[in-house]
């Protein structure tokens, strides 16, 4: 499935002044920063023909020499109230001068041809369809695997919430992300789950997605660790975010090897939710 992620350049010039009427933060990642985590809060204030001038509240560490030698990537977001939805655009361009000044700096840009559609892949964040997710168990660390007496051999132990939990909804995956997801649970088909939950830290996730593009489903397994906790009062249902801390690599033996995430981002997840987030871009464009 071939998506259309570049905006027209007529349309560019009409968002980034939207951008500076509604003082739209950006998220700017200079190229030395581009595999980190890390970023700078900015704000676009003028506009040229050939020119972008920004506010940045830091240089993220770096210098200002730094700067000057490399492109910067802005992520930025606006409302259409026409579709009643939110748009993620983004932008890279070669930063021309930098100017400190009281409370931060002054960063001069190159005006883009054009503007791209889509977040930054390592903090986006999406609501996952159902239909995308066929599977999802998660045990306490520490009870995942038993050591059978009878072979002697390491096996599954029952998870403590499985996939039955899913297919009838006492469990829903709310959002997801490169480093991380947020689940629900339904305290009226998993009462004994929740009231044991309280002191579940650290977990394993397996998960199984769906990926319409290639035609065919993902299987991942993760550690995490248990970030908060939400509990409405009136239900009792629960909502967990969690933090994805490694990645379980099969190797052709069938052992399961664990890798840690490094900057709290699982490259095969962070290309799945890019294309459901551009799927869904175009979906709400038509």
């Amino acid at each position: 499935m071939d998506i259309c992620t570049t905006v027209a350049a007529a349309e560019s010039g009409e968002l980034l002044e939207q951008a500076i009427a509604e003082r739209a933060k950006l998220i700017v990642v200079p190229a030395l920063l581009s595999r980190s985590p890390k970023s700078v809060a900015g704000m676009i204030t003028s506009l040229t023909k050939n020119n972008i001038n920004l506010e940045l509240a830091s240089l993220g560490g770096l210098t200002m020499a730094n700067w000057l030698r490399n492109e910067v990537a802005c992520y930025f977001q606006l409302n259409d109230r026409a579709r009643a939805c939110e748009f993620y655009y983004n932008f890279t361009s070669p930063v021309i001068s930098l100017t400190k000044q009281p409370g931060g700096y002054v960063c001069v840009l190159r005006a883009p041809e054009a503007l791209s559609l889509g977040q930054r892949r390592s903090s986006m964040r999406i609501f996952p369809r159902s239909e995308h997710v066929l599977g999802f168990s998660l045990w306490p660390k520490g009870h995942f695997m038993v050591k059978c007496p009878e072979t002697n051999k390491v096996k599954l132990n029952p998870p403590m919430i499985n996939n039955d939990h899913l297919q009838e909804k006492q469990v829903q995956l709310l959002d997801l992300s490169a480093g991380g997801m947020k689940v629900k649970l339904q305290y009226s088909g998993l009462k004994d789950v929740i009231e044991a939950w309280a002191g579940l830290s650290e977990v394993v996730i397996w998960l199984v997605l769906y990926d319409p593009n290639k035609g065919c489903n993902m299987t991942l397994w993760f550690k995490g660790r248990v970030c908060y906790n939400q509990v409405d009062h009136a239900s009792k249902d629960i909502v967990s975010g969690f933090e994805l801390t490694a990645e379980g690599i099969k190797e052709k033996s069938g052992k399961l090897v664990w890798r840690t995430v490094e900057r709290r981002m699982v490259k095969a997840l962070a290309a799945w939710t890019h294309e459901r987030y551009l799927e869904s871009t175009t979906r709400g464009m038509r």
